[in-house]
């Protein structure tokens, strides 16, 4: 355990220092191509790109793919699973009888997708297209309020950053 969280700790850091480097390289050019576009396809491949190397890792020395958290995470996924095996109706119910309110959105998400196509993978990627189309939604409203070199700078941190990437893999809820 200490030698994986020696090498997750070191992940970490190669994804701090890769985005700022890419903070760095935005400030710097003088053409400033600020857009959204650009902006989640940035988010989209350099969250892809970390959320594999935390999750290789965590397989290597966990057995498994849900980030060091297994207890929460395991959790999530196997009542989704469970929920999802019994139709979409019937895992719906099963949900709402047998947890509060507040697990029901997270549940009821990865339920739905899971009864489509039963793979933590695709979880994952609909996580990790969220998180871009976040990050793209956080320039837009940074832009109203701040100049759009500063937006955007703010949305690629937010982006980029390696709690937001183990969030998208890690199959928690909060």
């Amino acid at each position: 355990p200490g030698r994986a969280l020696t090498l997750v700790s070191v992940a970490s850091l190669g994804a701090y220092v890769t985005q700022l480097a890419m903070l760095l390289y935005f400030t710097r050019t003088a053409t400033r191509p600020y857009s959204a576009p650009l902006l989640f396809g940035l988010t989209l491949g350099y969250t892809m790109l970390a959320g594999i190397l935390f999750m290789e890792l965590s397989w290597y020395y966990e057995g498994d793919t849900f980030m060091f958290s297994k207890s929460d995470a395991f959790f999530y996924y196997a009542e989704s699973t469970k929920a999802a095996s019994m139709g979409l109706a019937d895992g719906a119910r099963y949900l709402m009888q047998h947890y509060k309110y507040d697990d029901w959105g997270s549940l009821l998400l990865d339920m739905c997708l899971m009864w489509v196509v039963p793979s933590k993978y695709l979880l994952n990627l609909t996580y990790v297209l969220m998180g871009a189309c976040s990050t793209v939604w956080l320039y837009d409203i940074g832009r109203k309020v701040m100049p759009q070199g500063y937006a955007f700078m703010a949305a690629l941190a937010y982006g980029t950053s390696s709690y937001i990437i183990f969030y998208h893999c890690s199959f928690l809820k909060e």
